[in-house]
């Protein structure tokens, strides 16, 4: 690919080059709004989910629980599946909730990003 270069004078007498067919220096002026993307959605949103303290405290209380059952230290009343399935279930709801919002958002900004702009020269 054949690079073309403009000289545009600039301000206080300096001169700078513009590249025309390469890959601009300048950042673009794309939108985003969303918050994740398809590999960083599960580690950030899980993040996400246990800063809350009570997700975070039933996790905690489900592993005590597990380890009740399968160490001979200590001794639980309840199995600990009675525990960690409803957090199980109220996660994976506030992921799908997560990730429909998210979905929703890369649909915006790709209609945003795509609409048709006039340049002023």
């Amino acid at each position: 690919m054949k690079e073309s270069w403009c000289v545009i004078p600039a301000d206080r007498g300096t001169v700078r080059r513009v590249c025309i067919s390469a890959p601009s220096p300048y950042i673009d002026n794309t939108v985003t709004t969303s918050k994740y993307t398809l590999f960083s959605f599960f580690p950030v949103a899980l993040f996400g989910q246990f800063r809350r303290f009570a997700n975070l405290y039933f996790l905690l209380i489900g592993l005590l629980m597990f380890f009740g059952e399968s160490t001979p230290f200590f001794l639980t009343p309840y199995p600990s599946l009675t525990t960690l399935i409803p957090l199980a279930i109220v996660i994976s709801v506030s992921l799908i909730s997560v990730a429909l919002t998210d979905m929703a958002r890369h649909r915006a900004d790709d209609e945003v990003n795509h609409r048709p702009t006039q340049v002023l020269k």
